[in-house]
């Protein structure tokens, strides 16, 4: 799976220098804002480039919503 920014595997296929990338996924929708960064970031390395900026602009908007849906 590449949808750890952690794996071997994902850090291996990043290496390789290609013009086009193809991602295929099972999941519809990813666990967490992690793995949809790593899942963009691999097709679309220069627009997704920083983890954290990625952060800023999605994650905490998301997450903070998806905690207060859970406590009602």
């Amino acid at each position: 799976a590449i949808k750890s920014s952690a794996s071997m595997r994902w850090k291996l296929l990043l290496g390789f220098s290609c013009r086009n990338r193809l991602l295929l996924s099972g999941t519809p929708i990813q666990n967490s804002m992690a793995e949809l960064w790593a899942l963009l970031h691999f097709i679309m390395p220069t627009l997704f480039d920083s983890h954290d900026e990625f952060n800023e602009w999605f994650s905490k908007d998301i997450e903070s919503h998806a905690e207060n849906k859970t406590t009602i």
